[in-house]
């Protein structure tokens, strides 16, 4: 009976079996491992020298630097040094005591400037009321580049020292070869430019087809008259 007893509490102790609590056992961490390559800065390559860019070589102008301005404002850029009394005097005829000659002037070649030549003009003087009212310049060239021949001209009171500023007269006409000629009518003449009794300057400047100065005269002064009555 005793036995019975002790196999039925078995039964029961195995029934009512006590479950011990299982423990929970916390995960084990997991480190990962990051591998970060470090690149290092690249050095900055130093810039290539850019060559500057050279300048083309410029070719000097045919024996004078300057320009003529186009316009008929235009003073002649350079003032050359005027001819001696004796250049002067080479140059003038005379009519005796009467003034300047009315006869046809033979310019002398001293006022050449190298460039041109043979220059002539119709009278020694012109005058705004009476005959000749008309003065005409004519020269030929040596230079083969000269295309257009311009000239100035400024009328310098005669019972004065003030010099004026130099005034565009005019382009020459041309045959097409090394022949210019122009002629100059005292009524044209700017009113504020005449004087009573005054010297008529003139200079001629040579251009090539560009419109460069390629050649000039001397400064043609006191050599040419201009007059307002006949005296």
């Amino acid at each position: 009976m005793k036995k019975i007893l002790l196999i039925s509490l078995a039964f029961v102790l195995t029934a009512c079996g006590v479950v011990q609590p299982v423990q929970q056992v916390p995960p084990t961490p997991v480190i990962a491992t990051v591998l970060v390559t470090v690149i290092p800065p690249t050095e900055a390559a130093p810039p290539t020298a850019i060559p500057l860019p050279t300048q083309a070589p410029t070719l000097p102008p045919t024996e004078v630097p300057t320009q003529v301005p186009p316009t008929p404002t235009a003073v002649p850029p350079t003032e050359a040094v005027q001819p001696t009394a004796t250049q002067a005097a080479a140059a003038q005829p005379t009519q005796g005591s009467t003034g300047p000659s009315t006869s046809p002037v033979a310019i002398d070649p001293s006022f050449n400037g190298g460039a041109f030549t043979n220059m002539t003009a119709s009278t020694g003087i012109f005058y705004l009321r009476c005959a000749p009212k008309d003065i005409k310049f004519d020269v030929t060239t040596t230079n083969v580049y000269i295309t257009t021949v311009e000239m100035y001209f400024r009328i310098r009171d005669k019972h004065s020292t003030y010099v004026p500023e130099w005034t565009w007269g005019g382009t020459l006409e041309t045959d097409g070869g090394y022949h210019f000629w122009i002629t100059i009518n005292s009524e044209g003449v700017n009113p504020d430019l005449r004087k009573q009794q005054g010297w008529y300057d003139v200079e001629f400047v040579g251009l090539n087809k560009l419109g460069d100065v390629v050649g000039r005269t001397e400064k043609i002064t006191d050599v040419f008259s201009f007059a307002v009555d006949c005296k």
